[in-house]
């Protein structure tokens, strides 16, 4: 009967670590688990490691199409995270650079990101503030490009076209923006960027 007992109890162990671990794991979109080309990223401290390793998005600008591609393409592997984790790796990433004299350009590369990362629009009506007084963020009367600096090509494809990202105004909060998005926006899926 103590065989029996301890049996048991080793299965019903197992089974628990097995459920915990599926269950920890985060949700992939439908269409990632067929694209073996996105990374899952787990950890708050893998969004901290990809944002260090990619250049200034003031440097991405002014290169080819193909280089501010593939920065985008780097970041992509971000928006299979929670929210919560992807905010969480944020927030690790501006504390670390805080270590050294951060500039407004560690931020800014965050822009995109936080438009990969909610379903924004070109031509959105949402009550709320813009996050920073770049000089050619197209708004009007009541409505705002909160996908700018970005575009989407007429296939549904993101884009990061060379344009001038002079800030007039506010330096760039990235976090307030981040915390706005994730209030009033859903979560982008099937990303998709352009060559």
């Amino acid at each position: 009967m103590k065989v029996v007992h301890k049996t048991v109890l080793l299965l019903s162990a197992i089974t628990f670590v097995v459920m915990a671990l599926f269950l920890s794991r985060p949700s992939v979109p439908p269409d990632r688990r067929t694209n073996t080309h996105f990374k899952v990223i787990t950890s708050p401290n893998d969004v901290e490691r990809i944002l260090s390793d990619l250049p200034t998005l003031w440097k991405v600008m002014e290169k080819d199409d193909a280089r501010r591609a593939s920065f985008l393409k780097a970041m992509v592997p971000l928006t299979s995270m929670s929210t919560v984790d992807a905010r969480n790796g944020i927030v690790l990433y501006l504390s670390k650079k805080a270590e050294s004299a951060r500039d407004m350009s560690y931020e800014e590369k965050i822009l995109p990101l936080n438009r990969l990362l909610f379903n924004v629009s070109s031509h959105d009506t949402t009550p709320g503030m813009v996050f920073a007084g770049y000089a050619y963020r197209p708004m009007g009367e009541g409505w705002v490009n909160r996908l700018w600096p970005l575009e989407m090509d007429d296939k549904g494809r993101l884009r990061l076209p060379s344009k001038n990202l002079a800030c007039f105004g506010p330096s760039y909060s990235c976090l307030a923006e981040f915390d706005f998005l994730a209030l009033h926006f859903k979560r982008r899926a099937g990303i998709h960027i352009a060559p």
